[in-house]
């Protein structure tokens, strides 16, 4: 199956996307711990997945060539907290996420 028809079948929701979510893009304010997101050149509407994604790509070595190394990819364990965070968050923003379960899922369809 290709992506695409991967995502139509599941309908996951497309929403606004940085596209580059790499940890170059990502200030964490020193004093407060909170984060901003920087760089939105590639920012556009996104099947979130693919985000998260590429969020986990490059935390597999993926912001220096483009390629990361599958051994490198977290594991659903380590992608664990930050699934669960992104979907306290967005709940926090009034556009709640299906869970970390579901964003899970999406990740793994839209990882190559």
């Amino acid at each position: 199956r290709t992506f695409q028809a991967s995502i139509a079948s599941c309908r996951f929701p497309l929403c606004f996307a940085h596209n580059d979510l790499s940890n170059t893009n990502v200030h964490v304010d020193p004093e407060t711990g909170s984060a901003r997101l920087l760089d939105f050149e590639y920012g556009g509407m996104n099947f979130r997945g693919f985000d998260l994604a590429t969020h986990f790509s490059h935390w597999a070595g993926g912001a220096a060539d483009g390629h990361y190394k599958n051994e490198l990819f977290p594991t659903r364990a380590e992608q664990r907290p930050f699934l669960e965070a992104y979907a306290e968050e967005a709940t926090k923003l009034g556009k709640p996420a299906s869970g970390a379960a579901e964003l899970q899922r999406e990740v793994e369809i839209a990882t190559p």
